[in-house]
């Protein structure tokens, strides 16, 4: 199935150093309550959290009749509450990227193992934001698309860069500290 959706992908900072360093019951404890936040965070703003990949959540939030700035400011606000909540609980501190774009959204696999996802050069585009958002120091970014979406004073435009594999270059955003109440009022 093919529809337009807000993108999401977080990832832990640090986590090779934790997984050195912490005990396999500890390790799994901590990534049970990151994954925890991030879920939590999705679904209270009507998101789907499509798969756990090491220390990363992919989630996804469909454009519907409520509009494409309306799915944006969802996936805005789910991160920023998901970030929030881990800060309070003391949680290892994660990066999060956000992109909209179509996605074709379905199973995918072997006869005997299927795993729903979405594929498309959304997803690749939010993989590659997410790597900017970790060699950049920036807790949350979003492509030029999300930005556009969004009130200006949610955005910072951080440059222009060229994602791997991908062809031309990308407006990158990094969404700044008042996130939260700016998104709670763009909707």
């Amino acid at each position: 199935m093919e529809t337009e959706a807000a993108i999401l992908l977080t990832d832990m900072r640090g986590f090779t150093p934790l997984s050195l360093t912490s005990s396999p019951p500890q390790l799994l404890t901590t990534l049970g309550r990151y994954f925890e936040v991030v879920v939590d965070a999705v679904r209270a703003e009507g998101g789907d959290v499509l798969k756990f990949v090491g220390d990363g959540v992919l989630s996804i939030f469909e454009v519907t009749e409520s509009g494409r700035a309306a799915a944006c400011a969802a996936a805005v606000r789910a991160a920023s509450q998901a970030v929030a909540r881990a800060r309070a609980e003391g949680l290892p501190p994660f990066v999060g990227a956000l992109h909209v774009g179509p996605v074709t959204y379905g199973n995918v696999g072997s006869p005997t193992r299927l795993d729903l996802t979405v594929i498309g050069l959304a997803v690749n585009v939010v993989s590659r934001l997410e790597e900017i958002a970790k060699t950049s120091g920036r807790t949350l970014v979003c492509s030029g698309s999300i930005a556009s979406d969004l009130p200006a004073a949610l955005v910072r435009h951080i440059g222009q860069f060229k994602l791997k594999g991908l062809v031309g270059e990308y407006d990158v955003f990094a969404i700044t500290s008042d996130h939260e109440s700016q998104a709670q009022a763009s909707v």
